[in-house]
């Protein structure tokens, strides 16, 4: 009896809907503020309409008895923003750009109709934000596309923000102290973590390679503590990723990336600490119909090769020639060819929808790949020595597959 009085508190609570300010802002923005008249004095009944500049999608609220007014669950992008009054002139501000999880306050001031026709003025970027009390650092598109790292893991970014360093016992992303395995890894709002080590899908046994192309991800945000109940979980920071949407506009990419080790130079210590690894891929985005459905398509793929040594110290005086030992250097001195490998493969599709009335849905695939030979215990790059024979190390294989779809 106590089960199912449980399990119908339970039930009931899932299904009332929630009120729209008690939704999260894990994928999305809002815009909030008040309508006034000249003399200050509050103007309930406004209309404020925002519209997408990429995608044409129109969202609008009416202000209360207070004058205040939110437009809430808002994809991350650039808007237009239009308050409206009858016996009033129209305001406006353009080019407003949201980021994910941000909450922009916007005030309006409206004059008497035929004053003047209609105040528009082009949106300033805010570096303060007033509307939350969460500190956070947000990573855009352009900071994703510029920085530089090594590997193309989008979540190699979090290391820049404020707190975040790398764990040595796991490698794992640390945020204000906590371990890496207690932080919280948010894609498009769907859980994005690995379930058995902690940190991100992939985990410490994939040889750290990326399972969603970097193209793909279109900025993040870091909560490294104090985030709102709604996200949950963890003790840890939050890391809340969104990919990338097509637009009216067709637009994509392409790269490729090739670190030769016969080009990279050594380190204070004589060491070669630059393998051979290629990089390649690219993305395209645009409209099936404008304003009303799109899609955008990426993929990335890398090739790793580093030579390793087998060293065992114990037999180093029953071992007189390096000819005798398994595995080679960078110069072929060695007879058996000894390589570790990190090649990985991912890809992702999206498509998005502009619904009637205001409303959004969108879907996502991805997945990846990643095939790691004698991966397990061969030493780092700087130091390719090992003291494990070749048929001790291990084929490391790793696969995901992520579908993800949100209705607004």
């Amino acid at each position: 009896m106590l089960r199912a009085t449980a399990l119908l508190v339970l039930t009931a609570a899932v299904l009332v809907p929630l009120p729209a300010a008690a939704q999260n802002r894990a994928t999305t923005a809002e815009i909030t503020g008040r309508l006034e008249d000249t003399t200050g004095g509050v103007l309930p009944g406004g209309t404020v309409t925002v519209v997408n500049l990429d995608d044409g999608l129109v969202r609008s609220s009416v202000s209360d008895g207070a004058g205040r007014y939110d437009v809430m669950l808002l994809p991350p992008g650039r808007y237009d923003v239009r308050a409206e009054l009858a016996g009033f002139d129209a305001a406006g501000l353009d080019a407003v750009t949201l980021t994910v999880g941000a909450s922009r306050t916007i005030n309006f001031t409206l004059a008497p109709a035929g004053v003047a026709e209609t105040v528009t003025v082009t949106a300033a970027t805010s570096v303060v934000e007033t509307t939350t009390d969460t500190s956070d650092v947000t990573l855009d598109s352009q900071a994703i596309a510029n920085l530089p790292i090594n590997g193309r893991r989008f979540h190699d970014f979090v290391s820049l923000t404020p707190t975040a360093q790398v764990e040595p016992q796991r490698g794992q992303i640390s945020l204000a102290g906590q371990r890496g395995i207690n932080g919280n890894i948010n894609i498009d709002g769907a859980d994005y973590n690995q379930p058995f080590f902690g940190g991100i899908r992939g985990g410490e046994r994939s040889q750290f390679t990326f399972t969603i192309p970097q193209e793909a991800i279109r900025e993040f945000r870091v909560v490294k503590a104090g985030y709102s109940p709604e996200f949950g979980r963890s003790t840890g920071g939050l890391v809340n990723a969104i990919t990338r949407s097509g637009a009216n506009a067709t637009g994509g990419s392409a790269f490729y990336l090739l670190r030769p080790e016969q080009l990279a130079a050594q380190n204070a210590f004589g060491q070669d600490a630059a393998p051979t690894q290629h990089q390649f891929g690219g993305s395209l985005g645009g409209a099936l119909r404008r304003d009303r459905a799109f899609y955008f398509l990426a993929y990335e793929q890398q090739e790793f090769r580093a030579p390793r040594e087998v060293r065992f110290p114990r037999l180093e005086g029953f071992t007189p020639t390096a000819a005798s030992r398994e595995g080679h250097d960078h110069f072929r001195r060695y007879e058996t060819p000894f390589e570790v490998t990190n090649d990985a493969r991912a890809w992702l599709a999206r498509f998005d929808f502009n619904l009637p009335r205001g409303n959004r849905f969108n879907v996502r695939y991805n997945g990846s790949t990643n095939r790691a030979l004698n991966a397990d215990g061969v030493g780092g790059v700087i130091t390719p020595a090992t003291n494990r024979s070749l048929e001790t190390n291990g084929t490391e294989e790793d696969a995901t597959q992520t579908v993800a779809g949100q209705f607004t």
